[in-house]
């Protein structure tokens, strides 16, 4: 018997055919669930622009799964799933080579210093160590920056974990601090606002990055201490009111992206791979095989013509791009159609542009 799932049509059109092997998918359009209920539906695949309610789950009676392609959780009501006992499979981890290359293209450009070049004498706050934060962190090392990591959580639960508070961190002169959690509002190690006008005092002469979530960042504090050269740089690829973006906001960022610091090749299809191979294996069916040894390429996320690919520098082009055009509309549109590759395959003369 097959497995009936609602999938996000934007996700149904780009996961090859034979991913979706045993499973009735049901596509559906937008960002809003169907109103209609399903007592069939025992899966639920999405991206991070589709929000889930508990109104949405109890008109999903017998849902057993939820997937997303996305790292990020905040749109989906977690109480509500775990209330329901559904289980969450996400991507998390999926793109973090690809955040940490845009973290190294945002300081080079602040430190004008060429990609791979030494960041000896740099001190760097990295606030979340998941798998992006790890990987922005050993970058960062192998450069020869000093790292300050800040993750309460893990401290929490990893003894072998070696971190500071984010008071100790921003308590030493830093040159930038870059944002790796998640958006969470409540609980003993809510994110939401952690970096407001106080932190943002004590980061004077420092350049702030923000790819983890908008409203980590508080905007309201972080835009006029840029513009009156408090911090050094403002780097954002995530902001408030999603996926949309105040324009003043956009236009006072040294460089703004509309959230696609995981917009790799690699890092679009690995995040997929995540969440339906997850999904899958939940439900009983045959995993995905091993990404390496996958032929299909994602239909809609991957252009046929590798030429269309840009270089990782073409991101400066993607920001003018996004400053031009979000004039506080959504800009997924402006996201939709950016892609490049990975920074390891860009290394080179036009590395450092």
């Amino acid at each position: 018997m097959v497995a009936r799932v609602w999938i996000q049509r934007s996700l149904f059109d780009a996961v090859p055919p034979d991913w979706l092997a045993g499973l009735e998918p049901v596509p559906f359009a937008g960002t809003v669930l169907p109103a209609a209920s399903d007592g069939r539906a025992v899966g639920l695949a999405l991206r991070s622009t589709a929000q889930v309610t508990g109104a949405d789950l109890a008109r999903l009676p017998a849902l057993r799964v939820v997937a997303t392609a996305s790292s990020g959780t905040d749109h989906l009501d977690e109480a509500a799933l775990t209330r329901a006992g559904v289980a969450l499979i996400t991507g998390r981890g999926g793109n973090a080579a690809a955040v940490a290359d845009w973290v190294e293209w945002a300081l080079g450009r602040s430190f004008a210093a060429p990609l791979a070049a030494p960041l000896s004498g740099r001190r760097v706050v990295v606030v979340g160590v998941g798998a992006v934060g790890a990987c922005v962190a050993d970058r960062l090392l192998a450069r020869g920056a000093e790292v300050a990591l800040v993750d309460p959580p893990r401290a929490a639960r990893d003894r072998a974990f070696v971190g500071v508070s984010l008071a100790q961190a921003l308590g030493q002169p830093c040159a930038a601090l870059t944002l790796h959690v998640p958006l969470t509002r409540g609980g003993d190690h809510a994110t939401a606002g952690l970096i407001g006008a106080v932190q943002i005092a004590q980061l004077a002469g420092a350049v702030v990055l923000n790819a983890a979530r908008g409203g980590v960042l508080d905007e309201a504090a972080a835009l006029p201490a840029r513009r009156s050269d408090q911090l050094a740089g403002l780097y954002v690829d995530t902001f408030v009111g999603e996926p949309a973006a105040a324009p003043d906001m956009v236009r006072g960022c040294d460089a703004a992206t509309p959230h696609i610091a995981g917009h790799s090749r690699e890092g679009r299809l690995r995040v997929v791979w995540l969440a339906m191979d997850g999904l899958r294996r939940h439900l009983g069916l045959a995993g995905l095989p091993p990404l390496a040894d996958c032929v299909h390429e994602l239909r809609r996320d991957t252009p046929a013509d590798s030429a269309s690919w840009h270089p990782f520098s073409a991101l400066d082009g993607s920001a003018r791009r996004f400053v031009a055009a979000v004039a506080g509309r959504d800009f997924s549109a402006v996201r939709a159609a950016h892609y490049r590759l990975e920074l390891a395959a860009c290394r080179g003369p036009q590395a450092s542009q």
